[in-house]
């Protein structure tokens, strides 16, 4: 049986050799690798594998950023979990401020009608100044103001002696 498959061995190297097989076999792998090349050039310019390095540096750097980004956030969050800001209810004081606030912005938004009861007096200017306004007025002398003076009234006040009296009407918001 050895002796056989010798024999058929040396027939197949004989008939290899005299019809040039092996040189067909080579050279269709060479024409297989000329292609391959062929088109990783026609897809990668010159210097291809410089890019192609060029590309996996970028791709790394980018992953390392992207890392160190992770784990910066999760150092903050971290810290806000630890020191978490305390959600508090408004309590007694801040609903006083803005009961207060409020009502000075009503006040500045409704300023009030002073009628003197001496048609020579006349209101000069007059100025929010908190939940007050204070209410300047002068003796009207032909073009000018002769003795001149300022109150302050409240939403309550309904009248005054300033200026010989007048009443005062604040409107109601």
């Amino acid at each position: 049986m050895v002796s056989k498959l010798k024999i058929l061995s040396k027939k197949i190297s004989k008939k290899i050799k005299e019809k040039k097989i092996g040189s067909k076999v080579k050279s269709g792998l060479k024409t297989a690798i000329d292609r391959y090349e062929n088109r990783k050039a026609k897809y990668f310019p010159k210097g291809y594998k410089h890019a192609i390095v060029e590309e996996i540096k970028a791709r790394k750097a980018r992953k390392l950023i992207k890392k160190q980004k992770e784990e910066e956030e999760k150092k903050n969050k971290g810290y806000v979990e630890i020191n978490k800001p305390v959600n508090k209810k408004p309590g007694i004081f801040t609903a006083l401020a803005g009961i207060a606030a409020a009502q000075r912005a009503k006040n500045a938004m409704s300023p009030p009608t002073v009628v003197f009861h001496d048609p020579t007096v006349v209101v000069i200017g007059m100025k929010p100044n908190g939940v007050e306004w204070v209410i300047k007025y002068g003796t009207r002398d032909g073009r000018s103001f002769s003795r001149t003076g300022s109150f302050t009234v409240n939403r309550y006040c309904k009248e005054h002696s300033a200026g010989g009296g007048c009443s005062i009407n604040f409107a109601n918001i």
